[in-house]
């Protein structure tokens, strides 16, 4: 049978236990009390005192009583009083000793344990687990407690950790993310500061661009009408710049104009011009407009004069080749010059007229300067009006086709025939082609003109197949910006496929000035023209700035002799000697030679004689239109 021990018992029970014990002890006590009382009662019913009577002899009586018996019964229940007290004393003390181990001492090591932890927050430490009572499940309940707060202040500090850990990774970030904010912010600025650089100023040279130039210019303009004084407007192009790119590349012709810039700025007085942005004298200023035009406002001149000195300084300081990547490049400028008020009163103006006078600069045959005039401006205006007409010609269909016959030097019959185009103007009747040809190439309308003299051309000879004429080929020139725009030989096959006639029949003119202007574009294209079947001429030879060397490479079937040697024969020798030479050196590269310009029988004589091949112009007759064609045959 298992008796729970009494440590193990419920508080409850413990203090029923020690008050049951207290009790029995508190009734040994009263019984003991009893006993000492009834003893004492015993004692007076039955004294312990004997007394003895003695008769004295005078007569008196003595009592004598002795108590021993009585002390000695009261001194045993002293003792026993004694023993008892001593007895529940030690009982009581025990009994305290037992309540302290099994209630106080436990208590006390709990507040001691709640004591230092709140002290030096160790949750690490636990308190004595005792008994299995109240308080010590208490203890232990405490000590589980302590443990999950350890755990949990593990957790907190893992966590806390881990944020500190976060907070520097974020504080990093943002650090980050504000060095950024403000290196964008540096160079938003820089952007913004950037573009307006670039608004006012040409970003290759560091030169004023077009539109600071239109703000001076009218600044200036407003201070010559307040002062009635003069200023002149220079615009500079320079000639043959394309060549420099299209030969030596774009690096090259950008470190040209970055010359060219250097070079103007040391020719213009600075009082009359500032090159630089960062100048402190902006009164003045040398632009560049874009490509190589280059823009000098002169203002305070004292006459109109006083702009050609300073175009003779420029012209004459371009003299000096540059030195471009180991090459020697020498760059000419046409000039044309406007002066306030005599050219124009505003700055729109100025700009239109100078540019008018540089044009005319550069078709009067470059490196020179030119002052506008009325009568350039009525070119200008008539250009103008050609060019409208000219889009109207193109939607009305306007333009018709001449052939001028081309007759063998043996036997004397047309072997070809050359397609001319002419403008039937509406009102003012037949222009001739050098009155609109080059306001054509110009403005760029040659290539829609071009292309429907190639299908024109390609339709009359079908025409004529079909009235039974002898099929012979005809010419026709292209220009260079049908080469530009790269549909030359889409144009011709789906000229030649629609008319049903081979490409033999066909024969494309060109002249010298495409092959300096785009000789490798132009030899691709010939090639292709030539693997198509369709035959090549090289028109007016010897009139540009002919390379002989390019001859080898060019898919060439003839060359034309230009008319204006053919029209000097018999007149001058040096004449007669370059066609000469002209016609052998074709004949040794495999060419035929076509003589143009043939006006007189001395000079189809000559080229007879000097074996040329094929003779056209107007000893054999003029251009005429297509249906009158057939009367040459007869």
């Amino acid at each position: 049978m298992y008796i729970r021990p009494f440590g193990d018992r419920p508080i409850a029970q413990k203090v029923t236990l020690v008050s049951m014990l207290a009790s029995v002890v508190a009734l040994l006590l009263t019984s003991l009390s009893i006993f000492a009382y009834e003893g004492v009662a015993d004692l007076r019913a039955e004294p312990g005192v004997v007394a003895t009577c003695v008769y004295q002899q005078d007569g008196s009586l003595l009592l004598y009583s002795s108590t021993t018996p009585m002390v000695q019964r009261l001194a045993g229940y002293a003792g026993i009083v004694f023993l008892v007290m001593l007895i529940s004393t030690a009982v009581t003390y025990l009994l305290a000793r037992r309540l302290r181990s099994l209630i106080s001492d436990p208590i006390q090591n709990l507040v001691d344990t709640s004591r230092r932890v709140s002290s030096t927050h160790d949750y690490s430490l636990r308190a004595s687990e005792g008994s299995a009572d109240e308080i010590g499940l208490l203890i232990s309940s405490y000590n589980e407690m302590l443990e999950q707060v350890q755990q949990r202040n593990h957790d907190l500090e893992r966590h806390r950790d881990y944020l500190d850990d976060e907070v520097c990774t974020r504080t990093a970030e943002l650090e980050k993310a504000v060095e950024e904010l403000q290196e964008e912010i540096v160079q938003r600025e820089k952007a913004e500061e950037r573009v307006r650089y670039l608004a006012n100023y040409d970003d290759l040279t560091a030169l004023p661009n077009r539109q600071r130039l239109k703000e001076r210019l009218s600044e200036a303009l407003v201070e010559a009408r307040r002062n009635d004084a003069m200023l002149a407007l220079l615009i500079l192009d320079l000639d043959r710049f394309k060549e420099i790119n299209d030969s030596l590349g774009h690096g090259a012709g950008d470190l040209v104009l970055k010359q060219v810039a250097e070079r103007l700025g040391q020719c213009v007085r600075s009082s009359d011009s500032v090159a630089r942005p960062d100048s402190a004298n902006s009164a003045h200023m040398l632009s560049r407009q874009g490509g190589d035009e280059f823009t000098i406002l002169l203002d305070k001149i004292n006459s109109a004069y006083d702009a050609s000195r300073v175009c003779s300084r420029i012209l004459t300081a371009l003299e000096e080749p540059f030195q471009i990547n180991g090459h020697d490049v020498v760059v000419g400028a046409s000039i044309g010059i406007a002066v306030y008020p005599h050219d124009g009163d505003d700055g729109e103006t100025l700009i239109k007229h100078a540019d008018t006078a540089m044009y005319h600069a550069k078709q009067a045959g470059r490196n020179d300067y030119e002052y506008f005039s009325d009568s350039m401006k009525k070119e200008a205006l008539h250009k103008l009006t050609v060019e409208g007409d000219l889009r109207k010609a193109i939607e009305r269909n306007e333009f018709v086709l001449h052939y001028q016959p081309k007759v063998s030097s043996k036997d004397g019959k047309v072997c070809g025939l050359e397609a001319l185009v002419r403008w039937e103007h509406p009102e003012q009747g037949r222009i001739p082609p050098d009155a609109f040809i080059p306001v054509a190439e110009e403005t760029g309308l040659i290539v829609p003109i071009g292309d429907w003299v190639i299908r024109a051309a390609c339709s009359q000879m079908r025409a004529w197949r079909d009235a039974g004429l002898p099929p012979v080929p005809v010419a026709v020139n292209v220009s260079s910006r049908q080469f530009r725009k790269c549909n030359l030989l889409e144009t011709v096959a789906e000229s030649l496929a629609e008319a049903g006639l081979s490409p033999r029949n066909l024969v494309i003119e060109v002249t010298e000035s495409i092959m300096l202007q785009h000789e490798e574009q132009a030899v691709r294209a010939l090639t292709r023209l030539k693997d198509l079947g369709v035959r090549v001429a090289l028109d007016d030879f010897g009139t540009g700035y002919s390379a002989l060397g390019y001859l080898r490479r060019l898919p060439l079937d003839s060359i034309k002799i230009d008319r204006c040697f053919v029209s000097e024969l018999g007149q001058n020798e040096q004449s007669a000697s370059i066609v000469e030479a002209v016609i052998a050196m074709a004949h040794g590269l495999g060419l035929e030679v076509v003589g143009e310009g043939v006006e007189t029988e001395e000079q189809a004589e000559f080229l007879r004689s000097h074996d040329c091949d094929e003779l056209q112009g107007y000893l054999f007759g003029a251009p005429v239109a297509g249906d009158a064609i057939p009367e040459l045959f007869e």
